[in-house]
């Protein structure tokens, strides 16, 4: 048997960006692992998403929220530095605003730490007060 080629931590979000996109959420979560903390930097005053969610369970409900209010429509890696097991990743993510319709681009900053093959941090920065300003309602 072959050894199976190990996939570069940029080729996996890359991969998991695309999941989502498709709406995969399963496949994406596959690869976090069971005790992940994903910590979105928002003021809770603009963001109701903004804070830690603990455990795969939290993450799964926090995406499943997120996608009640916006669609995916793209993920776009635009930058990656990796070091060890962290690699940070300037990312262009577009949604569309369930409600009104509007599309919503953001730029993310997004901190990933690695367990293993497993996910096991993820700190994402963003402009929540131009996000709420492009969409003119609190969605966050």
């Amino acid at each position: 048997m072959a050894a199976r080629k190990a996939v570069s931590r940029k080729a996996l979000l890359i991969s998991l960006y695309r999941m989502r996109a498709r709406g995969n959420l399963e496949g994406t979560l596959d690869h976090f692992a069971s005790n992940i903390v994903w910590t979105v930097y928002a003021q809770p005053s603009q963001s109701r998403f903004g804070g830690a969610k603990r455990g795969l369970s939290a993450v799964r409900r926090y995406f499943g929220v997120l996608d009640e209010v916006l669609e995916v429509k793209k993920f776009r890696l635009k930058d990656a530095c990796e070091s060890g097991n962290v690699i940070w990743t300037r990312t262009e993510a577009v949604f569309v605003d369930r409600k009104s319709g509007k599309s919503l681009s953001l730029e993310l900053a997004e901190r990933w730490s690695f367990r293993g093959n497993k996910i096991a941090t993820v700190d994402e920065y963003y402009d929540t007060a131009g996000a709420l300003a492009k969409v003119k309602r609190s969605l966050f």
